[in-house]
């Protein structure tokens, strides 16, 4: 057996109940965090949200110079901007995981490793806990995250579903 085959084996082996209970404990427990902890939830795009407000009130929403982005963007932050701030508060930092998760989910089943399996687990764990830029997307309730989901699926053949998924996302 070549030397790097038994940490690759160990590695793709399924990982036990208790890693993937802590996984499922921990990635709502992140999103509360940021609830909790934040004013507004981790939204760093509150005048976004405002902009889409001001558009279903019937105004401009490029009155306010700090909302440069393209009229996508009003539809996306209209749809934050019907939701009352609790909620919202809520929601950001949860759909940042869910879409950080569906990310990492996608890519690591691009290189046939199994949801399942230590790597998979460990990794998504790692990657919220500890690497600065998927944290800071959660954190700030960016939503920018659609790009860690749609990136992936971009992959094999699945450029329609992730130019939708982009199309809709006011960063481009």
């Amino acid at each position: 057996m070549p030397p790097t085959a038994a940490p690759r084996a160990w590695l793709l082996r399924p990982a036990g109940p208790v890693t993937v209970a802590f996984l499922v404990a921990v990635l709502p427990a992140r999103a509360a965090r940021v609830a909790v902890a934040s004013a507004r939830g981790g939204m760093d795009n509150a005048f976004v949200v405002h902009a889409g407000q001001v558009w279903l009130d019937g105004g401009a929403p490029y009155a306010d110079r700090r909302f440069p982005y393209l009229p996508s963007a009003v539809l996306f932050a209209a749809g934050q901007a019907m939701l009352p701030a609790p909620v919202l508060r809520v929601a950001a930092p949860l759909v940042c995981v869910a879409l950080i998760v569906g990310g990492w989910w996608c890519a690591v089943r691009l290189f046939r490793v199994p949801a399942r399996s230590r790597f998979a687990v460990v990794g998504l764990l790692g990657l919220l806990l500890f690497w600065a830029p998927a944290g800071r997307l959660v954190n700030l309730g960016n939503r920018t995250a659609v790009g860690a989901l749609a990136l992936p699926l971009a992959d094999r053949g699945r450029w329609d579903l992730a130019g939708v998924v982009c199309w809709t996302c006011p960063w481009r």
